[in-house]
């Protein structure tokens, strides 16, 4: 019984230890091959494949595997495998047993190609993968000897051939009238003015000119080897002719072009006679312009068909004077779709217009108008920027923008007052009075941060501008006109029609007699105006451009009673060299052209 356990009980480790062994005798192998459609075959076995892997356990020893795919060389291995504790990988690429041709050409020439006597279409050419090895190629290309060659195709390589015709027949050139075409045994064969040589066989061949509005010819010519290298002339075509061509204005008389040519005055009626055929019946296309002074010229492209009558009959519309003003000098004017000169009077039919302006500094414009009458149109073009910030020397001042308007103010005339109508363009103005800081600045004196406005005469002011408009080339500063400087003033077309600049409460923005403390006062310290300008009433006066023949100074100052500082107060001086302690001045500004 002893014995009987004891081997028993080896069976029993016997059997469970087995499997481990048996395992520990196998190694797994990562295949990866190309192309992915190969076959792979390890110890005779099909192995499939995972796009282009697989992963095979097998045993130790050695192994043997083959790969093979159609048109690629057959690759074979082996591996001997012994360690279980690594992935043993196998890549194999398979190299191509195919190769390609090129055949180069031109499709207009009509040549075939055959590859191993199978028709494979016109040139050029460019084949699939083929099996290396001989190939034949075949090119037949009509009036030429076939051509003809065989060509080894290696593995991976492109042959690319060139063909090389040689003629046969007869070599003759058609010609014919310009704009016809020449068709030979129905084939088109090129233009009748492009004299080309080709070849054609021996033989009778037709031989058919064609051209639009015109009656065919075609005829049957027996070509032999005595018209080699001849230029054959083709009959002229007879032309077609439209039976009447009737033309008319309503209401007007006008004058009648076709073609370039004065035919007459409406109604024009031309009519076909055979005995002396009217070119301007020829059948196809023709231009016809129509003319009346002070109406628009008419341009029609019409087509006379053969043997068919055709009436024309329109209006014309009537031209009317159109000129245009803007508030900015103008680049350039677009009238519907078409440039203009922008200062010019021009005639435009009625009806409407899209107009376009375009001006340096300012945003672009459109509009349409609708022009029933001799008109002028206002074209008001926005600046790009409201407010523009410049520094002058490390001294920076605005300039605000005013949108031109109108504005009605008192005129004394034969010491009678009366209501006048006055019109502003658009201009940009100082924000607030020049300033020392600003006035130090443009002199290259000494550096300022001073606020307080600067005084100045007449003359001093002239000198002043000439220096600060030489520092820079982009824009040009002068003094206000007296009818800018009340438009500002007022707020412009943001007026609330305030006694003062922006306020009827002179305190809320004014230095003036009964609230200044000994003298000029910082700009900006009161409230601005309706625009954002500050001081235009109070602090100091300031000089301004007038008609009269006095010097104007606007606004009041400091010095002033509250009734002098109004926008419509006025002082006048007469001394050009003087300089007041409370008269300076503010900029306007002009785009340099």
């Amino acid at each position: 019984m002893n014995s009987i356990s004891k081997i028993m009980r080896y069976l029993v480790i016997f059997l469970m230890v087995m499997p481990f062994y048996t395992m520990a005798q196998q190694q797994y192998v990562s295949f990866k091959v190309y192309p992915r459609q190969a076959l792979l075959r390890v110890n005779g076995r099909v192995i499939p494949l995972d796009g282009d892997s697989a992963l095979v356990r097998l045993k130790y020893g050695l192994c043997k595997y083959s790969v093979s795919c159609a048109n690629y060389r057959t690759k074979e291995g082996e591996i001997c495998l012994g360690d279980s504790n690594i992935v043993w990988r196998e890549q194999v690429n398979l190299s191509p047993a195919f190769g390609w041709i090129r055949v180069n050409g031109n499709p207009a020439d009509g040549a075939v190609l055959y590859l191993d006597n199978e028709r494979k279409g016109s040139l050029a050419f460019y084949s699939d993968p083929l099996p290396s090895g001989q190939h034949n190629i075949k090119v037949i290309r009509k009036n030429y000897k076939m051509y003809d060659t065989t060509v080894l195709v290696l593995d991976g390589n492109t042959i690319e051939l060139d063909p090389i015709y040689k003629e046969s027949g007869v070599r003759i050139a058609f010609v014919a009238e310009i704009g016809s075409d020449i068709y030979v045994d129905g084939e088109w064969h090129g233009k009748g003015e492009d004299t080309v040589f080709r070849y054609y066989p021996e033989g009778p061949c037709g031989i058919e000119v064609r051209k639009t509005y015109h009656y065919s010819s075609r005829k049957i010519y027996r070509i032999d080897a005595s018209w080699d290298n001849k230029c054959v002339a083709l009959p002229q075509l007879e032309p077609q002719y439209g039976n009447s061509l009737r033309i008319d204005v309503k209401g007007l008389n006008a004058e009648v072009w076709i073609d370039g040519d004065s035919v007459g005055m409406t109604p024009v009626w031309l009519n076909y006679f055979k005995s002396k055929p009217d070119s301007h019946l020829l059948a196809g296309e023709h231009h016809i312009l129509l003319k009346r002074e002070g109406f628009e010229e008419m341009e029609l492209d019409t087509v006379v068909e053969a043997n068919a009558d055709l009436m024309i009959n329109v209006a014309l519309k009537k031209l009317f004077q159109a000129s245009f003003s803007s508030n900015a000098v103008l680049d350039s004017l677009v009238i519907d779709g078409v440039p203009h000169d922008a200062y010019s009077v021009h005639a435009l039919p009625e009806g409407l217009h899209a107009i376009f302006a375009y001006a340096k500094y300012y945003e672009d414009f459109g509009k349409t108008v609708w022009l029933h009458s001799d008109s002028t149109f206002e074209l008001k073009l926005l600046p790009s920027e409201r407010e523009i910030s410049i520094s002058i020397n490390g001294i920076d001042f605005k300039m605000i923008f005013v949108e031109g308007g109108t504005y009605s103010t008192l005129i004394r005339s034969n010491d009678k007052d009366s209501m006048c109508q006055i019109t502003v363009p658009s201009f940009y103005i100082g924000q607030c009075e020049v300033t020392y800081a600003l006035w130090n600045a443009v002199n290259g004196g000494k550096i300022s941060k001073s606020m307080i406005p600067k005084v100045a005469s007449w003359n001093e002011i002239g000198d002043w501008l000439k220096a600060l408009n030489s520092l820079q080339t982009d824009y040009v500063f002068r003094l206000p006109r007296e009818e800018e400087w009340e438009f500002a003033a007022r707020g412009g077309i943001k007026s609330e029609h305030y006694d003062y600049a922006g306020s009827n409460s002179i305190d809320d923005v004014a230095w003036y007699f009964d609230n200044y403390s000994g003298g000029r006062m910082n700009v900006m310290t009161k409230k601005p105006n309706e625009l954002g300008l500050y001081d235009m009433s109070g602090n100091i006066a300031e000089w301004c451009y007038s008609q009269s023949d006095h010097l104007i100074a606007c606004g009041g100052s400091y010095y002033s009673q509250y009734f002098d500082c109004k926008v419509t107060s006025r002082r006048t001086e007469d001394v050009m060299n003087h300089t007041f302690h409370d008269v300076g001045f503010r900029l306007v500004m002009e785009f340099a052209k």
